[in-house]
């Protein structure tokens, strides 16, 4: 089956692939993406000998390509792929090699090339992930306000617990003179046995008159 200098963009005549293809060719045309829906119209065929795909307008290539192990080669050259992080799994995929011989999948990925940019017309398969500025995702939570309040409460009582605590090993005897005299709390220790103590070194004295 074969579509040459096609100008139409989209792959409507490629629908319903003859289940028996042998050879798919779709060349110098304006595409300018290989679909899901292609690739999964392209994996009903029986078996390809080759899918070539070269000198188009393809910029984007669904990642499922990756799985059409009914084709034996495919040829990419001469599209302006952009590359961005959308794109890093075609690095390792144009170095796959297939166990039954000695060659790629794709057999031309030596000229599979960045069409954009900073990447224009170097060859992707000396891309890395580092190169095209990709880094792993790091995800963050959003505390919902509720959430946000509940966490600034509670760092706030820590703060002023701090901040008391310092006060009273800094003020003892105040602290002490406030509980006994507001509070009525004994803060004396007491013998168990007979309620006296000898040598107490008390921390203040009190007079009433």
């Amino acid at each position: 089956m074969n579509i040459f200098n096609c100008s139409v963009p989209e792959f409507y005549s490629l629908r319903n692939i003859p289940k028996f293809t042998d050879i798919l060719q779709l060349v110098g045309t304006k595409v300018t993406e290989i679909t899901e829906e292609f690739i999964e119209n392209v994996m009903k065929v029986s078996h390809l000998k080759m899918m070539n795909l070269q000198n188009n307008q393809i910029q984007r290539i669904h990642h499922k390509i990756q799985n059409l192990t009914n084709v034996d080669k495919i040829s990419l050259s001469g599209n302006p792929i952009h590359c961005d992080c959308d794109m890093t799994w075609m690095i390792p995929w144009l170095h796959r090699v297939p166990d039954d011989n000695e060659t790629n999948i794709v057999d031309d990925f030596k000229d599979v090339k960045c069409g954009n940019g900073r990447f224009d017309g170097l060859p992707i398969y000396v891309l890395s992930d580092v190169n095209l500025g990709c880094y792993p995702k790091v995800y963050v939570y959003q505390l919902k306000p509720w959430q946000k309040g509940l966490i600034g409460a509670g760092v706030i009582v820590i703060l002023l617990i701090m901040i008391f605590g310092a006060i009273a090993m800094n003020r003892s005897h105040e602290v002490k003179f406030f509980m006994f005299y507001s509070l009525k709390w004994d803060t004396v220790p007491k013998d168990d046995k007979n309620e006296k103590l000898q040598g107490v070194e008390y921390d203040a004295f009190f007079c009433y008159w």
